[in-house]
């Protein structure tokens, strides 16, 4: 006779396969920007080049990137693992999946400022979206509430940038380097403000389950 299955189990092994398919995604769109930014056109390596001023923007684009991909791949993956529960894992995997998708197409966007700027907002948008849906119901953390903060300062800093960019004519290495501060910045604030989450104690380990 066949033992029941248990709603436990099956919950645990759907956001381990939605992890395992959310961190492909993030690897194709790393690698992704990663060629990008760090080859010509016909696919060679720049080497020494990418120093050069005519690829300057692109990589400083590529760093805005990865400092964001990578905190948000890390704590989606706190919100797949330890830090999901009954009442929003369902939430969790739904806007994830499409996060990773989105980043995917920022990704696409590195050699184009414009665009990079754009899908970037929408990145940072939908993610806004989802945590907020979390603070309506009542079922998030300080870290949550963190992470929307975080969003308004992004999504307000690149809204004003893409506006300044038209209204003065703001060069595109301006606007890069701007986006790479703006990201290595909030990336220490969350990791900082976070860290009970992210590289918690056996002290803090309550703590951050509360």
């Amino acid at each position: 006779m066949t033992a029941p299955v248990k709603p436990e189990d099956v919950r645990k092994a759907t956001c381990d396969a939605m992890q395992r398919i959310y961190l492909v995604i993030v690897g194709f769109s790393i690698t992704q920007a990663l060629l990008g930014a760090l080859t010509s056109s016909p696919g060679e390596f720049l080497g020494v080049e990418i120093f050069k001023e005519g690829n300057r923007v692109q990589v400083l684009l590529l760093l805005a990137f990865l400092f964001t991909i990578i905190r948000f791949a890390h704590g989606s993956i706190l919100h797949l693992s330890a830090l999901t529960g009954r009442n929003k894992w369902q939430w969790d995997m739904m806007a994830l999946m499409t996060q990773a998708m989105l980043f995917f197409v920022v990704a696409l966007s590195v050699k184009r400022t414009d665009q990079f700027i754009i899908c970037f907002c929408i990145v940072i948008a939908w993610d806004t979206f989802w945590l907020v849906v979390f603070l309506v119901k009542r079922i998030h953390t300080k870290m949550e509430t963190q992470w929307v903060i975080s969003n308004g300062v992004f999504l307000a800093v690149l809204a004003l940038i893409e506006a300044a960019r038209y209204r003065y004519q703001i060069p595109d290495a301006v606007t890069a380097y701007i986006a790479a501060v703006l990201s290595i910045t909030l990336a220490l604030w969350d990791y900082l403000y976070n860290a009970s989450y992210y590289f918690p104690s056996e002290s803090t380990a309550q703590e951050a389950r509360a």
